[in-house]
């Protein structure tokens, strides 16, 4: 087993920064869709949304201080009546991604629909921030890099591809074919070390197969810096580093970013 065999530690990699998170919109004259809120509302008056739901657009009944007819949806932002909102309780997707917080809150009927769909897609790129709030996220991403990278090998593998890849469960893929996509599901898991355990576990089985393989052994680079004849590996976290220009692996201790 080459120096790249042994898992890495959460502080041996820098989390890079995911895409940026989609943002609702409104078409003009209409009732706004139901789409993927990222961001915390600031919480507005009955009177801005016109005094009315913001799902069947019927007039709220006045009452003190708009009383039990108004019901505030903390997944939209918007206030609705009793009939569109039933006090469902769900986690919002913009807590977890802003401040790791899993608290179930007060959303509306066609929210809890929404979010429940979405619930198992990985469609979410966490904020670089949010890894100092979260540090098992944290070790998660450093393993997903590696569990991509270990991936590369076994693609190319004529001797276990079909075994170690092709039987992941559905549900999971994207957790070793994508480096920094989560699910609701996944954000939850990861707080109950279910998602952690399960990483780490399929990493092991990947790396006991690309350290042990003469065919994945041979797909190895050299690093340019230094010259060195021995075999270099991506999925090496500690030692080896990715230049994001040329896209070649050089050692850490070699690389100079401006001279790649």
């Amino acid at each position: 087993r080459g120096e790249g065999s042994s898992l890495p530690d959460e502080e041996d990699a820098a989390p890079e920064d995911g895409p940026p998170a989609r943002e609702p919109w409104n078409a003009p004259g209409e009732a706004p869709p139901m789409v993927l809120y990222t961001k915390i509302h600031a919480k507005k008056t009955v009177k801005e949304q016109n005094n009315e739901c913001a799902s069947c657009e019927q007039q709220f009944k006045h009452g003190f201080l708009w009383g039990p007819a108004v019901r505030y949806c903390e997944y939209t932002g918007k206030y609705y009546c009793h009939d569109c909102h039933k006090n469902d309780l769900f986690v919002i997707p913009a807590r977890i991604l802003h401040n790791w917080d899993f608290t179930k809150c007060y959303v509306c009927s066609d929210a809890h629909a929404y979010l429940s769909e979405i619930y198992a897609l990985p469609i979410f790129n966490p904020p670089t921030p949010l890894y100092a709030l979260a540090p098992k996220l944290k070790k998660l991403k450093i393993l997903r890099q590696q569990l991509y990278f270990l991936k590369d090998f076994l693609v190319s593998c004529r001797r276990k591809k079909a075994a170690l890849l092709d039987d992941l469960p559905p549900e999971r893929r994207h957790l070793v074919f994508e480096k920094d996509t989560y699910s609701i599901q996944d954000f939850v898991d990861t707080t109950k070390d279910v998602l952690l355990r399960w990483v780490r576990d399929v990493a092991k089985t990947f790396m006991l197969h690309v350290t042990t393989c003469q065919l994945c052994l041979a797909q190895g680079s050299i690093c340019e810096f230094c010259g060195d004849s021995q075999a270099i590996y991506p999925y090496d976290i500690k030692g080896v580093v990715q230049c994001k220009r040329c896209h070649a692996f050089f050692h850490r201790k070699c690389y100079v970013k401006e001279k790649c």
